[in-house]
């Protein structure tokens, strides 16, 4: 036991000491340190200090941090510090007044992973593998809870929208900026950290094939995020009430991230833009529901018209595995109805048409499908496909109905827009598994959970918040009951 504690202790110490030479991450490390000692000075602004960090790190470098090599897989300071704050807040003892019935969804979905973890061991899985996909499915719905219940008051969503208007700006002007100057503005280990050189090649295309990647390092995960970017602003600049300072501002987000999103040249994000107009203008007229379904088809029969119905056909080529998804889907339902469970992976040639397939150990975590719906289903089966599509129907239909409950249009725009992007990325889901990559599952969560927070802290009526029992230093100041707004 003492032998295997000091080759941890070197592993780890090597590991630091060859980073910290990088100046990048010294800077970063050393501006971290300071932030947390201005938060030990200034208690009061421990939770802004926080709130600062997280939207930085997750929205703004989703990609900062190490690359574990041996296990093949990029370790960023925003998860990091994710799971600092995480553990820190599990510690703490709370308080509850009542269970909401939203928890027992969460708890079906957590009974699940635990099957997919106790299968996956049974059938002689890879047990670090494993282990690696539990904390991937369960780790970052941790954060939605940290987050709804840390920043449930009106100055934390206040100060999350300030400061993810300017992330969304710097990440979209970024975007733009490496299609014309290419992949020599990026900088590894802050804006780029992969085992390999795959994504840069997107940005060595000229043209029309150059597909940028800003500081996420994969065009379809800032596509996704820069999704969510366009829904706040198209919300907030069709919204009425808005003051037109904030209206400006969110406009200019509005333009940089659909440019920003139509440089990537991700179809899947492409496609949901109509999704996301369509759920806003309904929430916000009932003319929408007329209005929009119109215009789209108007304009496929235009595209007809005029013979361009090449461009449809071009979205998804006839030769795109992608066209596959729903016959192997059906083939695992048939075969694994309760999944192959964490640590195994499901092998299948997607040139055979018989499209049979085997169960083998993963070997690395990137075992899998380029689609999230398809992954879950694999590896949880019937069971955790419907958990966890239960557990998302809960959660939007809880924010979309508190919408109707806030007086504030601003904060109204925010929500509406923000629900709006996260339907769009697990519509995306189906076309690209984005939710295993950095930038991906763990700021959809973040991002559920600040919607979830912003509910509570102004909605009309009576919120349950929880409190802790003991105070510490590095407590953020306690968000009090929400009563009725005048």
């Amino acid at each position: 036991m003492t032998e295997l504690y000091h080759k941890l202790y070197a592993l780890a110490k090597g590991t630091i000491m060859t980073y910290l030479q990088d100046p990048i991450i010294a800077v970063l490390f050393v501006f971290c340190i300071a932030m947390m000692m201005v938060a030990m000075l200034r208690q009061k602004r421990w939770g802004d200090v926080v709130l600062l960090g997280l939207v930085v790190l997750l929205f703004g470098l989703p990609r900062a941090g190490v690359f574990i090599g041996k296990a093949n897989l990029p370790l960023p300071l925003a998860h990091i510090l994710a799971a600092m704050l995480i553990v820190i807040w599990g510690l703490r003892r709370y308080q509850v007044e009542h269970k909401q019935k939203l928890h027992y969804f969460f708890l079906l979905y957590g009974v699940m992973a635990c099957w997919g973890m106790i299968l996956g061991l049974a059938s002689g899985g890879n047990l670090f593998i494993a282990f690696l996909e539990s904390s991937f499915y369960l780790f970052s719905i941790g954060l939605f809870f940290y987050a709804s219940e840390t920043f449930a008051d009106k100055h934390y969503f206040r100060l999350f929208v300030k400061i993810l208007a300017i992330v969304a700006a710097a990440v979209s002007i970024y975007g733009i900026a490496q299609y014309f100057f290419g992949p020599q503005i990026l900088l590894n280990r802050v804006t780029y950290n992969s085992a390999s050189d795959r994504a840069l090649a997107y940005l060595e295309y000229s043209g029309s094939h150059r597909r940028v990647l800003s500081s996420y390092g994969d065009p379809n995960v800032l596509a996704s995020g820069a999704l969510v970017f366009l829904s706040i602003g198209l919300a907030i600049v069709t919204a009425r009430g808005i003051v037109r300072t904030k209206r400006l501002v969110w406009l200019t987000v509005l333009i940089l991230s659909g440019i920003c999103l139509y440089f990537t040249h991700s179809r899947a994000a492409m496609l949901c833009t109509v999704i996301v107009a369509l759920i806003i203008f309904c929430r916000y007229t009932r003319v929408g529901f007329t209005v929009v379904p119109l215009l789209v088809v108007g304009g496929i029969l235009a595209w007809i018209s005029l013979g361009e119905i090449e461009f449809l056909s071009g979205v998804v080529p006839a030769n795109d595995m992608r066209w596959k998804f729903a016959g192997w889907a059906w083939q695992f339902v048939k075969g694994v109805p309760l999944g192959c469970g964490f640590g195994n992976s499901i092998i299948i040639d997607p040139t055979d048409a018989t499209e049979i397939f085997s169960v083998v150990p993963a070997t690395t975590i990137w075992m899998g499908f380029n689609s999230f719906w398809l992954d879950l289903l694999s590896r949880l089966g019937i069971p955790g496909v419907l958990a966890f599509i239960l557990l998302l129907m809960a959660l939007f239909r809880r924010i979309w109905h508190d919408t109707f409950l806030v007086s504030d249009p601003m904060v109204r725009a925010v929500l509406v827009g923000g629900l709006a992007g996260c339907i769009g990325q697990c519509v995306i889901w189906t076309a690209n598994n984005t939710y295993m990559l950095p930038g991906g599952g763990v700021n959809f969560w973040f991002m559920m959970g600040m919607l979830y927070a912003g509910c509570r802290a102004f909605s009309s009526k009576t919120a349950v918040v929880l409190l802790p029992t003991e105070g510490t230093w590095g407590d953020i100041p306690e968000p009090t009951k929400n009563t009725a707004l005048a």
